[in-house]
């Protein structure tokens, strides 16, 4: 291979390695280091051969479409079943609550359990409550039943209705006790009237 000689910038001619077919070369720099160029620094540049990698070509994956991917990480939508019961089990038919303090709750069963996007609904004496229970509600007859509705509103399932009975004790009724357990079982006598027995009627006798 025959040698190159080319001028650098001070005009001094110096021995450049010839060109290599890949075009690189390797220079050892004063201080040790290596460095790789494209073209020859001086003539202590050594020109580098690439050999030809062999390369293999490994086996297609198919990938599947967008479409079958999204598909199947999308979770199935759960069948909507229908109901076929629903029902209040507290307060009992015809149950009497004497001087409630606490908010009364109202226990409702519903078959199936209550499905997505359903609402559950309690009136009381016609008019819808907030919540599942009845806070500070007034003294006598209440009649509860329960509905579920759709998130369209309409109604899907409606309850019996339910009456219960609300006992609050008034001071008249305290009076009454306090009364009645003074008399010690004595008959009262309303003021204005006799204690004297009724005599009974003579019958009537005709004049001869």
């Amino acid at each position: 291979m025959a040698t190159v000689l080319q001028a650098d910038k001070d005009g001094i001619d110096q021995e450049v390695a010839p060109q290599t077919r890949s075009g690189i070369y390797k220079q050892v720099m004063p201080d040790g280091s290596v460095q790789f160029t494209d073209k020859p620094m001086s003539s202590g540049a050594e020109p580098v051969n690439i050999q030809n990698v062999n390369t293999v070509q490994g086996a297609r994956k198919e990938r599947p479409e967008i479409g079958a991917e999204v598909q199947e990480k999308t979770s199935p939508v759960p069948t909507r079943q229908e109901y076929s019961g629903l029902s209040i089990s507290s307060p009992a038919q015809g149950a009497t609550i004497r001087n409630p303090v606490e908010p009364i709750p109202i226990e409702v069963a519903i078959d199936p359990q209550l499905q997505p996007g359903d609402r559950l609904e309690l009136t009381d004496n016609g008019k819808v409550i907030e919540g599942t229970s009845l806070v500070q509600p007034d003294r006598g007859a209440h009649q509860i039943q329960a509905r579920i509705k759709s998130a369209e509103d309409k109604i899907l399932i409606e309850s019996d209705v339910v009456e219960f009975y609300i006992h609050r004790t008034t001071v008249g009724d305290i009076k009454r006790q306090q009364q009645g357990s003074s008399n010690d079982g004595a008959v009262q006598i309303r003021p204005g009237t006799s204690q004297r027995p009724v005599q009974p009627l003579r019958p009537y006798s005709a004049r001869p």
